[in-house]
């Protein structure tokens, strides 16, 4: 997404005001209306990872046991295989070795679990497009964000999630906690946490407002953002898929089971002559349960889906495609979409990044207007079905 971003705008300075240190200290007040924070510039893998979100509590827990399982690979692991070795226990030996060696392996995944290096790696390498220019600007109607390519609405509703700090602004991009735009201070021409802070809590409120589907808390600027050319083919309405579970978070949850399960039997067969019973009994039971939390995991992985239900409207035209699912909207050059696959019903739109796009018949008004979409050419690439 941010790879692609358009030309720098001039942003908004916005002074704090005068504090005298003999009275008490007031938090500042803005009108919030006239509230404009611009911000162009590049997001940098620092600047990614520097926002970062981490649970403090799991942290922490990461933390202490990383150190204490690297003192006793450090310590006691080299020892006890020595130990055995001098006793003339070979075999001993050897199971020590690969035990310390289930360690050591146990001891790296926490280590990437702690690294914000690594993590980093980790999630960029899911998420390539949140870095590069970005330009826009937050208003009391949402984010209008540009990355030379895409022009993106975030809407009210869409940005109470928005970690706001001295380092800057992190919005997140989808329901991943880590897909987000890392737009770091130095993106702002002066940028202010008391004006910022003062925006989202105007969002919440916004957010808190029922609303119609079809038209949403800040649709005002979306409607500025996506005004469409005289021969744009419109459509809108409600549509329906389901959404599989195969996604690489629940295949993580499902592997750390496999994973726990075979690190737990490994340290039952290694150690089984030294534990008491009602250790050894426990240990079997515990199997026993991520036995099954681990299948249920892989079958849903493999099998489950869910239904989601949107409402959606936008437009297509011989130049440009523009479409609004709920809280946040997109408009794009039509070369942007790489695949057309054309059913009776329906046509689903397939952009470069692999996001899908479903119109259906009874969205559009006329005849006309579907038969002009079902003949719309989206060049070598397209395709069709039936």
């Amino acid at each position: 997404m941010a790879r692609r971003i358009g030309q720098a705008n001039e942003g908004a300075l916005l002074a704090e005001p005068t504090v005298n240190p003999y009275e008490p200290t007031q938090p500042a007040t803005f009108d919030v209306e006239s509230v404009s924070l611009r911000f162009d510039g590049v997001i940098e893998r620092a600047d990614y990872q520097r926002m970062l979100p981490r649970g403090e509590r799991e942290w922490w827990l990461c933390l202490v046991l990383a150190v204490l399982l690297g003192i006793c690979i450090v310590v006691f692991g080299p020892a006890s295989v020595l130990y055995a070795i001098s006793k003339g226990q070979p075999l001993v030996g050897l199971g020590l070795t690969a035990f310390w060696t289930l360690m050591l392996a146990g001891w790296w995944f926490l280590k990437r679990r702690i690294s914000a290096n690594d993590r980093a790696t980790r999630y960029l390498t899911l998420y390539p497009d949140v870095l590069g220019t970005a330009q826009g600007e937050f208003t009391t109607g949402g984010l209008c964000f540009h990355d030379g390519v895409h022009t993106y609405w975030f809407g009210p509703q869409h940005l109470v999630r928005t970690a706001i700090s001295a380092d800057g602004m992190r919005v997140h991009v989808d329901a991943s906690a880590h897909r987000y735009l890392a737009l770091s201070a130095r993106m702002f021409d002066a940028f202010n946490a008391d004006p910022a802070n003062q925006l989202k809590r105007h969002w919440r409120t916004l957010a808190e407002t029922p609303a119609m589907a079809e038209n949403p808390q800040g649709v005002e600027l979306w409607n500025q953002i996506s005004q469409p050319p005289a021969e744009a083919i419109p459509f809108r309405g409600s549509a329906t898929t389901e959404i599989p579970l195969r996604t690489p978070a629940f295949r993580n949850r499902a592997l750390m089971e496999s994973g726990s399960l075979l690190f737990i039997a490994a340290i039952l067969i290694i150690a089984r002559d030294r534990l008491e019973s009602w250790m050894f009994w426990g240990g079997v039971l515990l199997i026993g349960h991520c036995m099954i939390t681990s299948n249920l995991n892989w079958w849903n992985y493999f099998s489950r889906t869910y239904h989601q239900s949107w409402y959606q409207s936008g437009w297509l035209s011989p130049q440009e495609f523009a479409i609004c699912t709920g809280h946040a909207g997109v408009r794009m050059p039509l070369s942007e979409i790489v695949q057309k696959s054309e059913y009776p019903d329906q046509i689903l739109l397939t952009q470069r990044s692999g996001q899908s796009y479903r119109i259906l018949r009874q969205m559009v008004d006329t005849d006309e207007q579907w038969q002009r979409l079902w003949a719309l050419q989206l060049g070598n690439e397209a395709c069709s079905s039936t």
